[in-house]
C-alpha cells in the first residue's frame, strides 16, 4: 500500500524535525534560487550544525533537477509559512518513500506526475541520496543517530517571509 499524501491543513510546527528541517531547507532553496543560483550558506550550515553535510549537495541536486525538469509550476510556500502546502507535502512524502526500496515506485509515480519520465529516474536517485542521509542519520526529534554522534540542533526558522516561492 502506497503513502497517503497529507492535505494542505498539516502546521509545519506538528512535523517531525527531519521534516521540518528538509522543508525549511526546500523553501529556503526555492526562495533563493529565484535570487541567485548557489546555495544559501544557512542551508549548508542547517544540515552540518544537524551532522549531515552531504544532505546539503543532495537537497541542491534533487531541487536542481525537479526545477529544470518540471513540466509544470510547483508552488513551495514562503520560508515562515506556518501551513504546508499539497505540493510540499508531496515532497515530503516522496523522500519518505524514496528511503524504502518496496515504496520507490510510488515515489517514481509522485515524480512522474511533476515531470517526464527520464527525469524523474535522474530526480529518484537524488532523492534517495537526500533521504537515507536523513532519514537514517537523523531521529524524528532531530537527534543525531548513534553512528553520527549525539548533538541535537534546530536550524534558524526566523528568515524573513520573501512571499509566495514557486519552483519553475
Amino acid at each position: 500500500m502506497a503513502p497517503c499524501l497529507p492535505d494542505s491543513r498539516v502546521r509545519f510546527d506538528t512535523l517531525t524535525h527531519r521534516n521540518q528541517l528538509l522543508l525549511w531547507s526546500a523553501r529556503m532553496w526555492v526562495t533563493a534560487s529565484s535570487q541567485r543560483p548557489s546555495m544559501p550558506p544557512c542551508i549548508r550550515e542547517a544540515f552540518d550544525i544537524t551532522g549531515v553535510p552531504e544532505a546539503a549537495e543532495s537537497l541542491h541536486e534533487l531541487l536542481s533537477i525537479i526545477t529544470t525538469g518540471a513540466d509544470r509550476t510547483i508552488h513551495f510556500r514562503p520560508v515562515n509559512s506556518p501551513m504546508v502546502s499539497p505540493e510540499e507535502a508531496r515532497f515530503l512524502t516522496l523522500l519518505a518513500a524514496a528511503k524504502e526500496r518496496a515504496a520507490e515506485p510510488y515515489a517514481y509515480e509522485l515524480l512522474v506526475s511533476w515531470m517526464p519520465p527520464a527525469a524523474a529516474r535522474l530526480a529518484l536517485a537524488a532523492a534517495r541520496d537526500l533521504a537515507t542521509q536523513v532519514f537514517e542519520h537523523l531521529t524524528p526529534s532531530g537527534a543525531v543517530s548513534a553512528k553520527k554522534g549525539n548533538i541535537r540542533n534546530r536550524p534558524d526558522h526566523t528568515s524573513p517571509d520573501p512571499g509566495l516561492s514557486l519552483l519553475h
